[in-house]
């Protein structure tokens, strides 16, 4: 009896196992077509990411390129803008308004407050660069410069020799921006020097066209407005001076006098003609000039 149930029981055994065998016989090939199906796939990603890789080292170098053809035109771009500010600060500076980028002759400027009027306009002097409105000048002593207030406001004299362009003039000039001063002097030995001033103003006719700034000197001449800075402007017919007496008239010459001068470039050309700190001696001739500050 015991023997019949071992034997059933191989049989049993035998019979399951021959089962699974056919069992996974027949998984095998299924499972190698699975396998064989996402080696295929697998292949297909390791060649998007592989397509996907090259395209990103493309966009990579693309993007390097396009950056630097971005920072090229910034640069042209900030170059243009320096281009264009240089091209209006020079267009600004070649206002109607004054002597600037004019050459040395007679030209037509218009000043807020004032009909257009002619001006001498220098950029000869050496050393002084150009644009310098003319509004003094001494040469021969051909002009008369003992004038009444009248004469000295309104201006005198000839453009192309020796003037005065008028105080009611160089007020609206010097007021309508900010203006430096220089002066070229000659001696009889036709030795050459200036004063440079670097901020002049003067005030109006109710003000008797006082000095209002001078600003700070330099040059080879000698400081010598300093004495006559913050003076009112003074003719035989307008004592303004700081003298118990008339500079003025004791000098023959209208001028920004204070007790009296250490300068007097508009006095009697074979006898008042001076500017002390340089010498003592009369002066050959004079120059004075304004430009805008720029």
């Amino acid at each position: 009896m015991l023997k019949s149930a071992i034997v059933f029981s191989l049989f049993a055994l035998l019979t399951f196992s021959e089962t699974c065998y056919g069992a996974q016989t027949n998984t095998i090939p299924s499972l190698e077509r699975e396998v064989a199906t996402l080696r295929g796939e697998v292949e297909k990603l390791e060649k998007a990411a592989l397509n996907k890789d090259e395209m990103i080292a493309m966009l990579r170098i693309k993007t390097a390129q396009e950056t630097e053809q971005i920072e090229e035109q910034e640069k042209q771009i900030k170059e243009l803008k320096s281009q264009l500010s240089e091209y209006v600060l020079e267009s600004n500076k070649c206002h109607s308004s004054s002597c600037l980028c004019k050459e040395t002759e007679l030209h037509t400027i218009k000043i807020p407050g004032a009909e257009p009027f002619q001006v001498s306009c220098d950029s000869s002097i050496s050393g002084s660069g150009s644009g310098w409105t003319v509004i003094q000048r001494r040469t021969n002593g051909k002009e008369n410069f003992n004038r009444d207030w009248r004469d000295y406001q309104r201006g005198f004299g000839d453009l192309q020799g020796e003037f005065f362009i008028g105080l009611d003039k160089l007020h609206l000039i010097t007021k309508s921006q900010p203006h430096e001063l220089y002066i070229v002097l000659q001696n009889l030995n036709n030795e050459t020097r200036y004063a440079k001033y670097d901020s002049f103003s003067i005030g109006n006719d109710d003000a008797s066209f006082q000095i209002t700034s001078l600003g700070i000197y330099s040059g080879t001449a000698g400081d010598g407005l300093i004495f006559h800075d913050k003076m009112k402007f003074s003719t035989f017919d307008q004592d303004n001076d700081k003298s118990n007496r008339n500079c003025a008239d004791e000098n023959s010459s209208g001028w920004w006098f204070n007790n009296c001068y250490h300068c007097n470039l508009n006095g009697p050309y074979n006898g008042g003609f001076y500017w002390y700190p340089w010498q003592r001696n009369v002066l050959k001739s004079s120059q004075i000039m304004i430009r805008p500050k720029v």
